[in-house]
């Protein structure tokens, strides 16, 4: 038979018999003869491939798509409408189902705080939501299998993404620049967990690692990470990152391998035989100051960038304040002091960062039995004669004088 395929104003000629030289008229060799569908889609798709189609849905939000196949096609853009908070993502676009998020899709969005990716998605590949500053919240399918390199990267605002059973990769950095994510999940289809997702920054208080993950190269860490969940299934760890730094309580269940290994290492370790059991942390903020809550304690995570000199509490959310978590000590002058009250055992590394300006300049710390980890050399430490704080400044450089708790 004699067809003609036309998309995108391109016309594909196909001849039974081969004809070489389409003809101009539409006018060709009729045989009789039938050509199968599957030859003569090997014949166009390379054009029908490279066309592309838009949709517009309800809310006025442009999203362009592009065939990939006879039944399925990607989405290769989105242009929401001004101030537009919601990108619903359709399961199907002219009849062809969606089964990819591709690069870039949606970079650098302001607006967007909501994103539904359907079912039948299996991949969101690399960059396609990173800079969305206002990203709140992503759903994913539970047909989703590969999260491509800094996908969600620099969602400053990015609190919710569980990331389902069926994803078996987690691209570089997907998630780095997430500091609102306060939990992180690796799913058990990972099976060996090799990746960096970039969670060492921000709020990150609680990973779990599913069961079913048999190897593990490394966890996701940060200074706020106050619980990780290690199961049954593990059988190999190959390093715990600066555990001695952001002090992380992990848990697995008795008898496990993850939790020999722990012991072994000398790592702080709970029996725990389910990730449900886990204590959960929480965030307040009181009086300009924010704190994380974790297993009867309070830890300082944020001064808010308070632009005057100010004195931590003794409790936050009615719990003892116990430590002062690193980076935590960033204000909003350029010379600042803090009193640390006498409740707090340990001052992280790092509480105050290596950085020239908007920095705490002068920290007092009131007990002598407060372990002061390193901080910026450029801070002066006021601390009793002959306490913890006064032999760490001896070792890292600070500058020392003594105090003997009375402020101005």
């Amino acid at each position: 038979g004699f067809y003609i395929w036309e998309t995108g104003g391109k016309k594909i000629w196909k001849i039974a018999e081969r004809v070489t030289n389409p003809p101009l008229s539409g006018k060709g060799i009729l045989t009789g003869a039938e050509i199968p569908r599957s030859e003569l889609w090997y014949d166009v798709r390379d054009i029908f491939y490279s066309t592309v189609f838009d949709m517009v849905d309800g809310n006025g939000t442009v999203m362009t798509f592009r065939p990939v196949g006879e039944f399925t096609c990607v989405l290769a853009g989105a242009d929401p409408a001004e101030n537009e908070t919601l990108l619903d993502i359709p399961q199907e676009a002219n009849g062809l189902a969606v089964i990819e998020i591709e690069k870039e899709c949606l970079r650098n969005n302001k607006s967007v705080e909501t994103i539904i990716i359907p079912h039948g998605v299996k991949r969101i590949s690399g960059h396609a939501f990173s800079g969305c500053s206002a990203l709140k919240r992503a759903i994913l399918p539970d047909t989703l299998e590969i999260i491509g390199e800094y996908a969600f990267s620099d969602c400053h605002q990015l609190r919710e993404a569980e990331i389902p059973d069926s994803v078996r990769e987690i691209g570089m950095n997907s998630f780095s620049g997430c500091s609102d994510l306060e939990s992180f999940r690796i799913p058990a289809a990972i099976r060996r967990e090799k990746s960096d997702p970039g969670l060492s920054e921000g709020r990150l208080a609680r990973v779990v690692v599913s069961e079913g993950v048999t190897e593990l190269d490394t966890v996701p860490d940060g200074p706020a990470l106050a619980c990780c969940y290690l199961p049954a299934s593990l059988r190999y760890i190959d390093r715990i990152v600066n555990n001695d730094m952001y002090c992380t309580v992990f848990y697995a269940p008795s008898g496990s391998y993850a939790m020999s290994w722990l012991t072994e290492h000398g790592i702080e370790c709970v029996a725990c035989e389910r990730p449900e059991d886990m204590p959960q942390p929480e965030y307040i903020i009181e009086d300009g100051l924010e704190f994380r809550l974790f297993n009867g304690e309070a830890a300082l995570y944020s001064c808010g960038g308070k632009a005057e000199s100010f004195t931590i509490p003794e409790t936050a959310g009615g719990y003892p304040v116990t430590r002062i978590l690193s980076y935590s000590l960033v204000c909003g002058g350029e010379r600042n002091s803090a009193v640390i009250p006498g409740s707090v055992r340990l001052i992280s590394d790092y509480a105050i960062p290596y950085r020239k300006q908007l920095s705490i300049s002068d920290l007092y710390i009131t007990s002598p039995e407060t372990e002061l980890k390193p901080v910026c050399d450029k801070a002066v430490i006021h601390a009793p004669e002959g306490s913890l704080a006064q032999q760490s400044t001896e070792k890292n450089g600070n500058a020392f004088e003594i105090w003997d708790g009375e402020t101005n």
